[in-house]
């Protein structure tokens, strides 16, 4: 039977090992770095500029915005109704050379925009769609920046992003080149208010972008009116939170207000 040897490296051998093993780890540390220093900024910078708002009727036009604190170049960005494939020029629009958003920036093409400026396309409110912002990577390929997916649009709104750059969207008011503000009611009066027990409180409702208040159920001693006069009788009531739709011509939302007795 052959006789296994134990092998003792000498301490040469091993200073060897350990000068290979942190050139070896250095090396990696490196070619991280330098692929950091090519890739991170770039693929950081194309997710700072985002398509905020669209408005589909007539003169379509779209609002781009950079929400970084830093320039950014989309010379030949592109945008587009349809897949960032696509080669039909009608579907196109690419932002010509030495085009640079400055920080906090907007920018806005349109279909009846002058020059560079002028958007081949437009998009359906009736049947809502999607817009999406490319840029290049070479000649033949192209990676996906932003994307927003325009609802069905009603007269008088447009489709964007609020608060501004943000994940959520929904309608807007007209805001062109300036902040998006919700379309859609909201009430602005404190979540809270206080009556007095035996006493008749009354309390006017406030909200923005609102035209109709309602109860969504029925409150004994409660009443609203549609312009949001809020009458309570405290006899035998107690503290409770009442539930109120808003409407205006784009939709209906919820609120509470919580009423306490004192």
């Amino acid at each position: 039977m052959p006789r296994q040897l134990n092998v003792t490296k000498s301490p040469v051998q091993n200073n060897e090992r350990r000068r290979v093993s942190r050139r070896g780890i250095c090396l990696t540390v490196i070619a991280l770095t330098m692929a950091a220093s090519i890739f991170g900024p770039a693929n950081a910078a194309t997710k700072t500029v985002v398509i905020n708002e669209v408005d589909c009727h007539g003169n379509d036009w779209i609002e781009l915005l950079n929400t970084s604190s830093e320039s950014v170049d989309i010379s030949n960005w592109l945008l587009t109704d349809k897949k960032l494939s696509v080669t039909n020029p009608l579907h196109i629009y690419r932002f010509p050379a030495g085009t640079v958003m400055a920080k906090k920036s907007r920018l806005i093409v349109e279909q009846t925009g002058i020059g560079d400026l002028k958007l081949p396309f437009g998009v359906g409110c009736l049947k809502g769609g999607v817009v999406r912002l490319g840029k290049p990577l070479s000649p033949t390929s192209m990676v996906l920046v932003d994307e927003l997916t325009v609802a069905i649009t009603p007269s008088g709104a447009t489709f964007g992003r609020y608060p501004d750059g943000s994940a959520k969207t929904g309608l807007t008011l007209h805001s062109k080149n300036q902040p998006n503000k919700s379309a859609m009611p909201k009430l602005t009066s404190p979540a809270s208010t206080s009556c007095t027990r035996g006493k008749t409180c009354k309390v006017a409702l406030k909200a923005q972008n609102t035209t109709k208040f309602s109860l969504t159920t029925k409150n004994p001693g409660v009443t609203l009116t549609s312009k949001g006069i809020l009458r309570i009788s405290t006899r035998n009531l107690k503290s409770q939170t009442l539930r109120i739709s808003l409407t205006n011509q784009f939709g209906t939302t919820k609120a509470t207000v919580k009423i306490v007795l004192r």
